[in-house]
């Protein structure tokens, strides 16, 4: 089950990271990490994810499925439809650019970024399927502006993501 395990943390330098730590160390199918900010968060092909402390969702969960490697890419447009329905939820109407990303008007508001360890046997170990969603942005760095959005530009409301709160 998704969220059985969730690790909160404030910053870190990637959940994806330190999600494959904890998956290495035996963590169970679902675990989550979520962060309020990344310090080395990334995309598809090594590109930076660039967030602003909370003012993002961000987070990774790890799964355990039992498939054939093959499989593995058919996650990333699964947690892309989540996305667009969660996004659908508050009013805004996005579309998957294949593979890996979520743009509303042709600007980007999510980054989707599926890895996976497979063994010998060509099974899956384990996937990590990181997503960063923009939220609370007022604007971007000028690399971004005009490529990047965020529910708050669009909606004209604050967001916070309910997926973080303060470490315990």
């Amino acid at each position: 089950m998704i969220g059985s395990s969730i690790h909160r943390l404030d910053v870190v330098d990637s959940t994806q990271s330190m999600l494959a730590r904890l998956a290495r160390e035996g963590a169970p199918d679902g675990t989550v990490v979520t962060a309020r900010h990344q310090t080395g968060g990334r995309g598809r092909r090594g590109r930076a994810w660039w967030d602003a402390p909370g003012e993002s969702l961000l987070l990774s969960v790890l799964l355990r499925p039992a498939v054939p490697a093959g499989h593995v890419s058919q996650l990333s447009l699964v947690a892309a439809l989540a996305v667009t329905d969660a996004l659908a939820a508050a009013g805004v109407m996005g579309r998957i650019r294949w593979p890996n990303d979520v743009l509303v008007g042709g600007s980007k508001i999510s980054g989707i970024l599926p890895d996976a360890v497979c063994g010998t046997d060509g099974r899956v170990e384990h996937a990590i399927v990181g997503i960063g969603i923009n939220l609370d942005q007022r604007s971007f760095p000028p690399e971004l502006a005009g490529q990047a959005t965020s529910l708050r530009l669009l909606t004209g409301r604050a967001t916070t993501p309910r997926a973080w709160r303060p470490p315990c």
